[in-house]
């Protein structure tokens, strides 16, 4: 029997009991406004051995969460003295060690495929919570220094008390270290001046400026009061973000963003 690889290396199983089944479509969220949404956001990794399972959320919010302990490194925004501080990983994000988990029947995944020597204590971080389920985990190892976008919430939706520690419920709250230099410039008094600086790069940084810029002006043209000379200017953009699909994340979610606010369809009255 031919096996069937997603995404190549990934042969993810899920048992998800049909009291409550995850599965919703997540909001596309500009950048921006998940800069602006953090109370705190840091460099930091995950401390081994610090992963545990809550099967049911505290102050009655959905399903099961994750408390961990986070290391940091470095604050970017917000104010924290401590180094080492507890956070939730809320329901619909799920950290797996070691490639496995079982959470008393409640979800299983096994990323590990045929991979024998699979590190025991990596932690990888994955988005249970979406209705498009087979995605890589969100950072290659929690356990390194990775981008953390926290905040004090009830997880996603509004169900349920607001945590009293920080943490992460959406999948863009998670990301590499590598694209600090854009979040930064994101988090400048002037971000458009700031990004316009990384325009030179020709990594995933570079990339994410121009995207940032390009929206900017996308929203610029939507403002001009002839429909046809809308159209004209807009097209480009909306031809240039066509498979946003095939990028990675947050690329992906942030051309996406793109696409949809560059059609034409928009322009008409």
């Amino acid at each position: 029997m031919k096996r069937i690889a997603v995404f190549g290396l990934f042969l993810v199983t899920m048992l998800i009991p049909s009291t409550r089944a995850l599965g919703w479509m997540r909001l596309i969220r500009e950048d921006a406004k998940l800069v602006g949404d953090s109370e705190l956001i840091v460099v930091g990794r995950l401390q081994a051995g610090s992963v545990c399972y809550i099967l049911k959320a505290d102050g009655g919010r959905p399903g099961w969460e994750t408390r961990v302990t986070l290391l940091i490194t470095e604050v970017l925004k917000g104010t924290c003295k401590k180094k080492e501080v507890p956070i939730l990983i809320h329901y619909g994000l799920t950290p797996i060690v070691g490639g496995h988990v079982n959470i008393e029947g409640k979800l299983e995944m096994d990323v590990r495929s045929r991979n024998k020597s699979y590190p025991k204590s990596k932690i990888e971080v994955y988005d249970t919570g979406s209705s498009l389920h087979g995605g890589p985990s969100l950072v290659a190892d929690a356990r390194d220094d990775n981008l953390w976008f926290l905040r004090k919430s009830s997880g996603h939706g509004v169900e349920g008390a607001v945590a009293e520690v920080f943490g992460i419920a959406e999948p863009e709250e998670l990301a590499p270290s590598v694209l600090k230099p854009y979040y930064q410039a994101l988090l400048a008094a002037d971000p458009e001046k700031a990004l316009k600086e990384l325009l030179g790069r020709t990594d995933r940084v570079g990339k994410l400026a121009e995207c940032y810029l390009d929206l900017q002006e996308v929203r610029r043209i939507q403002k001009l009061a002839d429909p046809a000379e809308r159209a004209a200017k807009l097209r480009p953009f909306h031809n240039k973000a066509d498979g946003w699909w095939r990028l990675e994340e947050p690329e992906r979610r942030q051309r996406k963003l793109l696409y949809y606010e560059s059609e034409v369809e928009q322009t008409k009255k």
